[in-house]
């Protein structure tokens, strides 16, 4: 069991072996690092405890934490930091003071134990989602800046472990809108199947979680930690949030998921019709910029969706036999699709009981006939399945958007309402009540 002596003990080992600063002998990070031991010995419950600016708090409870990994063989500690960059400056900065000695061996005494950093899926790139875009990166249509873009991500890859987090400014800049136009359509939280990799076990993230699955001490963020896979979660007695004020509003975070007009269409939409939209523009409208495409106007959004919609339900409906399509009215077409439903249903039994003979017969010099003959039965009746699915999930999609196009424009009648009676209100006051009203507002 993890005592105080052994806190105490490892302090007085550490500043011999690694040198580092931030050991030197502060009782009050000694008291801090005491209490984290006794919360660890104790019994399970939450424990509370706040300490000022330089007393060392980091390194009060990570030598602790390592102490009873060091005790406890085999057991996990979670620490959670409030920021993905104390995360980083954690694992990258304190750790390694600890662990390393400034020959860079590793200390004895915590041999044995393993550290792993986990982030969300959205800071990991795909690698196969990566290797999909690499014909569309590079066909002749493909601007410079959408091949260097694949490229930055693609030594990316190779040289950060698939990490995307700190891109430098000035390729941010230059390659802008193609490499974060290619980020969205590669990053894990999207693309990532987690299936294996030529020459590799897994793809990246599922490689850094597995690492992480493995490992004693695991560094997370608040975010992470609201979203872990229960592996982690039951492997971990022991788990130390910092900077705890900001956990609840972090964790609520983690949990929310907001999403901008581009997303919606990008998404949804896009995957619903079956790429982005190849209507003509006219000669004189140019195309909207990523700025411009993500602040588009509630109205004229709904208005693009709605027509795009409904171009697409009249290409389908067409698409069926003059003889079967049903007339224009909401009951017909109701009617035909119970029908086709029926049908439908037909052919899957259908091409089941194929399947049931062909594995009957699979000892037999017809097995292969048979088994052809169920599997062209199972793709009939996928194919007869497309277009009714298709024709309602855009109905339920223009269903949602008219449902949301009135309060949207109500709210934002009422919100350009509410900003000409303040700015009418600022013309009769003038500048220098505007300036009190914000002084006493933040007063």
């Amino acid at each position: 069991m993890l005592k105080e002596e052994h806190v105490t003990e490892a302090f007085a080992e550490l500043r011999k072996q690694v040198g580092a600063e931030e050991l030197k002998v502060r009782e009050p990070q000694l008291r801090y690092a005491r209490f984290v031991a006794r919360a660890i010995a104790g019994e399970e419950g939450p424990y509370a405890l706040e300490a000022g600016t330089g007393t060392g708090k980091t390194f009060g409870y990570l030598v602790p934490a390592l102490e009873y990994l060091r005790i406890a063989p085999g057991a996990a500690v979670i620490v959670a930091t409030s920021t993905k960059n104390l995360q980083e400056q954690m694992q990258h900065g304190e750790l390694p003071a600890l662990l390393r000695q400034p020959d860079g061996k590793r200390v004895p005494r915590y041999a044995a134990i393993r550290t792993a950093m986990l982030k969300g899926k959205n800071c990991y790139l795909c690698a196969e989602a990566l290797g999909r875009n690499f014909e569309a990166s590079f066909e002749r249509t493909a601007d410079w800046a959408e091949r260097l873009a694949w490229l930055y991500l693609a030594l990316r890859l190779r040289d950060t472990h698939g990490e995307v987090e700190n891109i430098a400014p000035q390729v941010a800049d230059r390659l802008g809108g193609a490499l974060f136009g290619l980020l969205r359509r590669v990053t894990a939280d999207r693309a990532c199947r987690h299936g294996k990799l030529p020459d590799r076990t897994a793809c990246v993230y599922p490689a850094h979680r597995k690492r992480a699955e493995e490992a004693n001490l695991i560094i997370v963020n608040h975010h992470k930690l609201a979203l872990l896979p229960p592996q982690l979660l039951e492997r971990a007695k022991v788990c130390i949030v910092d900077e705890a004020d900001r956990f609840p509003d972090n964790f609520r975070s983690a949990l929310a998921r907001t999403f901008n007009a581009r997303e919606l269409v990008e998404e949804i939409v896009e995957p619903l019709l079956g790429g982005p939209s190849t209507m003509p523009r006219r000669p004189e409208e140019a195309a909207p910029t990523e700025k411009e495409r993500t602040r588009r106007p509630p109205e004229g959004l709904l208005r693009e969706l709605d027509a795009r919609f409904s171009d697409e339900e009249y290409a389908l409906w067409s698409k069926i036999p003059l003889d079967e399509r049903p007339g224009a009215t909401d009951a017909e077409q109701r009617a035909y699709e119970a029908w086709d439903e029926a049908r439908l249903h037909d052919l899957v039994n259908h091409a089941a009981l194929l399947h049931q003979v062909a594995e009957a017969m699979h000892d037999t010099p017809a097995a292969a006939d048979a088994l052809l003959t169920a599997h062209l039965a199972s793709a009939a009746a996928a194919a007869a399945a497309d277009p009714l699915r298709r024709r309602r999930a855009l109905r339920t999609v223009r269903q949602a958007v008219e449902a949301v196009r009135e309060p949207l424009l109500v709210s934002r009648n009422a919100f350009a309402g509410g900003r000409a009676a303040l700015s009418a209100s600022r013309t009769r006051s003038g500048a220098p009540a505007v300036s009190a009203g914000r002084n006493a507002l933040a007063g």
